[in-house]
């Protein structure tokens, strides 16, 4: 495999159906459309990012580590299997893992809001105020809509009045 980030599914129609089912909430048919796609279409950046995010919607955490590894051997140079893999950690209260996750994949995530912004919320839940602040503020200024989710973010209480909206 020369380039794995530049596979295309053989159907990329059923993938996008499945993507905007998926999008509109439309769970039963996201699935549907997925379980009519061959195992390679869901072995692409696509269809691994979605069948992630449709069994972390679902709360299936050990499954969705399991595509997250899969992601991240397959496509070491992309954010999104380190990103949902650090999010479920610190969803089954496994933050200090959360957060190692995104510090060994710095080079992979660095530019990656969510990512960083997440990095931010690890660090306010284990108490890392400055660090936190920091990690979010830098979020902020990578992508400005971050600031409102962050002033509803139950991980951010302690560090809400310290944030700083970007101008």
């Amino acid at each position: 495999m020369s380039d794995p980030t530049a596979l295309e599914p053989k159907d990329p129609a059923t993938l996008r159906s499945a993507q905007g089912y998926y999008e509109l909430g439309m769970i039963a048919e996201c699935d549907t459309a997925l379980k009519e796609l061959a195992a390679e279409d869901l072995l692409t950046p696509d269809g691994l990012e979605l069948s992630i995010l449709l069994n972390l919607d679902r709360k299936h955490y050990a499954k969705t580590l399991e595509l997250c590894e899969t992601a991240i051997q397959l496509y070491p140079k992309v954010p999104f299997g380190f990103v949902n893999k650090a999010f479920v950690l610190h969803e089954i209260n496994q933050t200090e893992k959360s957060l190692q996750v995104l510090e060994e994949s710095h080079l992979v995530v660095a530019i990656e809001p969510v990512a960083v912004y997440n990095r931010g919320c690890y660090l306010a839940c284990l108490t890392r105020e400055k660090e936190a602040i920091f990690w979010v503020n830098k979020a902020i200024r990578l992508s400005p809509a971050l600031y409102s989710d962050a002033m509803k973010d139950p991980d951010l209480e302690g560090i809400r009045d310290r944030l700083e909206p970007c101008q």
